[in-house]
Order: structure tokens, then sequence, then C-alpha cells
């Protein structure tokens, strides 16, 4: 009988110590889930925390703007659109995303591959952002080496064919503009990808800038085609450009809508 007890506890023993730390470990398991669960939900409410929502259809001034100029340009119902050259929008935008940010917009009729037949001839700087209101991205025109800038550049060469083919290319300094002293400016080439077709529907642009995360992305439609280096930041991204920077030629005749600023 002793026998028979000792073998029947140390069963029940086992089996409840077992059934014990799997209750144990599975509900652990879920906490840990939980948790996780938590701490996304949390980041993805301080990412998405809207400051800036534009259709682009008016002059108004939206919540988050500080001015908005069009230089040239019509405002309708899909969104603002440049119609000559040296058509642009200008908006300025509130400090709060200046540092922890992303800008979205919508473009429409976006065709790298006649660019040259409507617009002349040279460089396009189509999508920009910049700290200083001199919105250039040389040291001889005025920028200065605590700029930070972003740009997406595209155009053709001159025998009129695109700049890029199928790509484009992004400018960037997270501080100090082209040739000054001790900046971080890069150009490169973003690569899309070989099945990529420039056609006459609305494109997505995101644009992605953080101090904290140390990284600049480019999103199309949601699909990363660019991340670089977003290292030394100390001027708060603030003066966004359509169709144009204030130096080169002009993107004519694509529209620009539904404009978005986050602060992450």
């Amino acid at each position: 009988m002793n026998w028979i007890n000792a073998f029947n506890m140390n069963w029940i023993n086992a089996f409840n110590m077992n059934w014990i730390n799997a209750f144990n470990m599975n509900w652990i398991k879920v906490f840990n889930v939980l948790v996780l669960l938590l701490i996304v939900f949390n980041n993805r409410t301080v990412a998405q925390k809207l400051v800036v929502d534009d259709p682009l259809s008016s002059t108004a001034i939206v919540k988050g703007e500080i001015q908005k100029i069009s230089t040239g340009g019509l405002f309708t119902d899909k969104g603002w659109q440049a119609i000559g050259q040296g058509d642009y929008l200008m908006i300025e935008v509130s400090d709060e995303a200046g540092f922890e940010g992303s800008l979205n917009v919508d473009i429409l009729n976006l065709n790298g591959q006649i660019i040259g037949d409507k617009d002349g001839s040279g460089k396009i700087h189509f999508l920009s952002m910049f700290s200083n209101s001199v919105a250039d991205h040389h040291a001889e025109d005025g920028a200065t080496s605590n700029d930070a800038l972003w740009t997406l550049r595209t155009g053709f060469d001159e025998n009129g064919n695109p700049r890029y083919g199928q790509n484009f290319k992004i400018l960037w300094a997270s501080k100090g503009a082209k040739r000054t002293e001790n900046n971080d400016y890069h150009e490169e080439i973003v690569q899309i990808s070989k099945d990529w077709k420039w056609v006459s529907i609305p494109y997505t642009f995101t644009v992605r800038w953080s101090q904290k995360g140390k990284s600049i992305e480019v999103f199309i439609d949601g699909n990363l085609v660019f991340r670089g280096q977003w290292l030394n930041q100390v001027s708060p991204l603030r003066y966004i450009y359509l169709a144009k920077s204030p130096d080169f030629n002009t993107l004519v005749g694509s529209w620009f809508s539904n404009l978005k600023v986050y602060a992450h």
C-alpha cells in the first residue's frame, strides 16, 4: 500500500505540476502578447498624429498650415495643377512634425516618359521639403550649413529622354546644404522595380524622416523604394514645394491632392 500510495502521489503531483506549469506558461505568453499589442497600438497612435490634412482643392489654409502660396497653377476638384513653366505651390506648415514626421501626397498624371515633351529641358524637383525659407540646395544661393532638406527629382536629358529612365533621384541632407561646411548632403537615384510604369493614374508618395530613427524613407503606394541615413538634423522641416522648387523647371500637367503631414 505504501508503494502504491507513493506511486499515486508522485503521479498526481507530477500531473498537477505539469498542468500548473503549462497553465502558467500559456498565461505568460498571453500576457506578453497583450503587452506587445499595447506597445504597437501606442506607437501607431503616436505615428498617426495628423498635423495637416489638405485636399489641395482651394486656396483655403487648413489647420497646421501657416501660409499657402500658389505661384501660377490652378486649384481644381482634382487638386492643384501646374499649367505652365514657373508654376509651383508652396505650403509652410508648423514645426510639430519637423524632426519626426512624414508627408503623403497623391499625384495624378505623373508620366516620366512624356515630361520632356511638356516641359522643355532639364531638372524637375516635383516634390520637396526644406527647413529654410530660402528653399535651395546650394550654399551659393542662400542655403546654410544647418539646413535640412529633401527633394524628389525627375526631368530629362539633352536629347529629350527621361533623365533617369523609369527611376527618379532623391536629394537630401539632414544637416547642411550642398557645398556648405561639414554637410551630409547626398544625391541618389531611386531604383524602382523593372516592371514599374509611370502611367496616368494616381500614385501616393510618402516621405518619412526621423532624427530618432536616423533614417529617411520614400514609399510609393505603400511600397518602400528608398531608405537613407538621416543623422544630424538640427532644423525642423517646414516648407513644402509641389511641382517645382524655386529653382529649375516645373512638372506641368500633373495634379497634386490629398496632402497629409503626420507627426511621429
